[in-house]
This record gives C-alpha cells, sequence and structure tokens, in this order.
C-alpha cells in the first residue's frame, strides 16, 4: 500500500506529501522498493537533489538493488536523475546488466537530454551496448526522430550509421523527415549513411524523388540504383 500510494503520489505531481516520504525514505527498516519509490518521488515531485537520495542505492554491493535504483531514476525523470543515469551508461568498468537498465531507462524519459545520451551510445566500445541503444532508441519512436536527424550528420560514423540504422526501422517516418533527409542526400556532401538510409526507406516515399535526380544529379541516381539492387 505504501509503494502504491507514493508512487499514485509521484504520477499525480501531488506534492503535499513531502514531510510523510521523506520520512519514508530514511527508514532503513521500509521496505527497500519503497524506499526507492520514495526517492523518486522526492526528486521529481518535491524538487530533491537526486544524488543524495539515490547513491546508497546504485552504490549498494547489492545487485538487484543497483538494478532497481536506476530504474528508479529514470523514474525520477529530473535533469540530475538523468545525469546519473548517463554517467552510468557511460561508465564502461559497470557490469552490462546495469548499463543495460541505464539505456532502457533513458529510453522512458523522452527528453532530448536523455535520448541525445543514448544516441552517443551508438560508439560505445561495447557492441552490446550499442545494440542495447539502437533498440531502446527505436522503441521510442517519434520523440527521437529530429535527434536522430541531426545525429544523421555526425562526423563519428558509428553514431551516423546508428541514427541511419535507427531511422530504417522508423517505416512511419513523418513527410517532413524524409523530406529533411533528402535534402541532405541532394546536397552532394552527405555522409555514406545517409546514402545507405535513403536506399533503405521505403522506396515509394521515395521514388519520384530519386527519378527526379537523374538529369539533375545522376551520380545520386546511380548510387541508389546500385544500393536498390542489393535489397531487394
Amino acid at each position: 500500500m505504501r509503494f502504491t500510494g507514493v508512487k499514485l503520489a509521484r504520477l499525480r505531481g501531488d506534492a503535499s506529501f513531502c514531510d510523510e516520504v521523506s520520512a519514508l525514505a530514511a527508514d532503513a527498516d521500509e521496505d527497500v522498493y519503497v524506499r526507492l519509490e520514495a526517492a523518486s518521488y522526492l526528486a521529481s515531485t518535491c524538487g530533491q537533489p537526486a544524488d543524495p537520495l539515490f547513491r546508497p542505492y546504485y552504490t549498494s554491493n547489492a545487485p538487484q538493488t543497483q538494478l532497481e535504483s536506476v530504474i528508479a531514476l529514470g523514474e525520477a525523470g529530473t535533469s540530475d536523475a538523468i545525469g546519473l543515469v548517463s554517467a552510468i551508461l557511460d561508465d564502461e568498468q559497470r557490469p552490462y546488466f546495469l548499463r543495460s537498465a541505464a539505456a532502457w531507462s533513458l529510453s522512458r524519459v523522452h527528453q532530448p537530454d536523455a535520448l541525445s545520451r543514448l544516441i552517443r551510445a551508438f560508439a560505445d566500445v561495447d557492441p552490446d551496448i550499442r545494440d542495447e541503444a539502437l533498440e531502446r532508441i527505436v522503441s521510442v519512436g517519434g520523440p527521437a526522430v529530429p535527434l536522430l536527424l541531426t545525429g544523421l550528420r555526425s562526423p563519428e560514423s558509428d553514431i551516423a550509421a546508428g541514427c541511419a540504422e535507427s531511422l530504417r526501422h522508423r517505416y512511419d517516418l513523418p513527410d517532413e523527415a524524409i523530406a529533411a533527409i533528402m535534402r541532405d542526400f541532394r546536397s552532394g556532401s552527405a555522409s555514406t549513411w545517409v546514402t545507405w538510409l535513403v536506399a533503405h526507406l521505403p522506396r515509394e516515399r521515395v521514388a519520384t524523388a530519386i527519378a527526379d535526380l537523374q538529369k539533375s544529379a545522376p551520380h545520386l541516381h546511380y548510387a541508389v540504383s546500385v544500393l536498390w539492387s542489393f535489397v531487394e
């Protein structure tokens, strides 16, 4: 009941229970899940700094407590909570399960700073984390598209590649996103990954634009035609 009550108060943004929930968070005999939910409430609803609330949990020796703390930080969703989750994802010395949980938590926030950190993970040294970031950013859907379009222009090939692959998975890209990709492609200075993405977009949505390039930019038309022959 206490867990559910605190969670409902957090979801409603009801700040009238800050004192009572502070007592729960400070009670060492209270269930750890209740205390973590209390920490999320105090950070998100009462404006308390996230690090003092969560540090005892994400530095715990118990892996399950560490895992639950990362999830609770994501649910808090404040800028400093996102910063803590991002730091865990950044830490290559952390075990995979914890970094994976950090990626999952960031994908649930749907805020630009959280999603930008996920996109940076496309360049992580651990291929499993790169795959996790890809899966998570695809699950976000529409809110990630503007950031993916920006990342597509990144000078870091791994990030541009991850953004291209993420956008490829979006079969319902809005018209303005398709138009932005085609503008980059027609510019002639786009990266290889923009060309690759154009060839993997739904053909019926770009066929006319590609056909128009046959005279104005035959080299671009040829590049996509060759790629189409491989993806058919």
